[in-house]
């Protein structure tokens, strides 16, 4: 079996950025982990607008601030996006 080679430094940005979908998905996602118990899989599965039922409900809750003005993130197209992340003490 052929080892499998770390990409170089100058890869792993555009290589992460195309598995996790950017650091905006990264929130959105440990979001959903942190507060709903769910995986990435979990969420990604979910219909789009149980998606945005979901962040409203975490934002109705003060845990995150949602934007709905930045159409440049890749959320845009749930609606919102995920802007801060309030986390408990």
């Amino acid at each position: 079996m052929a080892a499998r080679r770390a990409g170089k430094p100058s890869e792993a940005g555009p290589r992460y950025e195309f598995l996790s979908g950017g650091r905006l998905a990264a929130r959105v996602h440990y979001v959903a982990r942190r507060h709903l118990s769910m995986s990435h899989e979990q969420w990604d599965d979910l219909p789009w607008w149980q998606q945005i039922d979901y962040l409203i409900g975490l934002e109705t809750d003060g845990l995150i601030t949602l934007n709905e003005q930045d159409e440049t993130d890749p959320v845009v197209e749930l609606g919102m996006t995920v802007r801060t992340v309030h986390l408990p003490e």
